[in-house]
């Protein structure tokens, strides 16, 4: 087992050093997780989405799709546009903030919440460049079982991140309280929301 920990640690810093990224997911689940909406749903949700996605990376999914670019052009311009929709949600909250008070929890539904969750991980190219392509194929240079604990490393990164980020943002509610600051938040989000979409239909 001492020998696997190097291995574990591995996909561990790599996928810390991906998953932390600001990016429209990060966003999305500090948004939950600050308004109190169905954060254990959510963060349960993109923690398995991370799972299956690094671990078909890590059976060797990245390379086939790696060589799909008709497919992930046409994931990216959808995932682009879904970006720029919900900036313009963002901007539009943010013309009339309201903080967070005991009625913001009570308002998007769970599947709306989920579609969106969806949206932001599935028809993101980045997210897909990262845990399949990035963290699956760098799993390569490992077998068997070494394979096996390098996934869990990575695995347990992406855990941690999303339990913080959904679980600790309720130590920022009074904070957020503010209609100022929620301002100034809504503004950033949907500014992260479309310097994403740029990022996807125009890489550096």
């Amino acid at each position: 087992m001492e020998i696997m920990l190097p291995v574990a640690l591995s996909g561990f810093l790599l996928m810390s050093s991906l998953v932390v990224a600001v990016g429209p997911e990060n966003a999305f689940i500090l948004r939950q997780g600050l308004t109190g909406r169905h954060v254990g749903l959510v963060v349960s949700l993109a923690i398995l989405i991370d799972l299956v996605l690094i671990a078909l990376g890590c059976l060797g999914l990245g390379a086939l799709i790696g060589g799909q670019a008709l497919l992930l052009k046409a994931i990216s311009w959808a995932g682009a546009l879904f970006l720029v929709y919900y900036a313009y949600g963002a901007f539009r909250r943010a013309l009339h903030p309201h903080g967070l008070g005991p009625e913001t929890g009570s308002s998007t539904s769970v599947g709306e919440a989920l579609r969106v969750l969806l949206a932001v991980t599935i028809l993101n190219p980045n997210v897909l460049l990262d845990t399949v392509l990035i963290v699956g194929g760098t799993s390569a240079r490992y077998d068997g079982s070494e394979r096996l604990w390098y996934f869990l490393g990575a695995g347990l990164a992406s855990t941690l991140w999303f339990i913080l980020v959904g679980g600790g943002a309720r130590y920022l509610r009074g904070f957020f309280a503010s209609t100022r600051v929620w301002r100034c938040f809504e503004l950033a989000n949907g500014l992260i929301m479309l310097w994403a979409a740029s990022r996807i239909v125009m890489p550096a």
